[in-house]
């Protein structure tokens, strides 16, 4: 790894902003360029952070459609059967999801 001005413009390696032609960069042979105040082993952890934030976000969407599907079913069940009704088939239905 040295320190090289910039033959193009190119992409940092870690924070992926611009590289402007000219710059005073980071440069390794098959690992590309990186600015000189973007840390190569900070990027790793925030890339690991970052997939780990996507998994999380993913993972509430998913938890927050299922609620909106479970909302959705309790309101057509209650007016088609009326309130208690509708309250005893959302609880077997839970009952039925976490028993199998």
């Amino acid at each position: 790894m040295r320190q090289i001005n910039s033959k193009f413009r190119g992409v940092c390696k870690v924070c992926g902003n611009h590289v402007a032609q000219g710059e005073r960069v980071w440069w390794e042979r098959g690992q590309g360029v990186w600015h000189l105040n973007c840390s190569p082993e900070s990027h790793v952890s925030s890339f690991y952070e970052e997939q780990e934030h996507q998994r999380e976000q993913s993972r509430l969407s998913a938890e927050l459609e299922r609620g909106k599907r479970d909302v959705e079913e309790w309101r057509e069940m209650r007016q088609l059967f009326g309130g208690d009704v509708a309250e005893a088939m959302y609880i077997q239905s839970q009952y039925d999801e976490d028993y199998y």
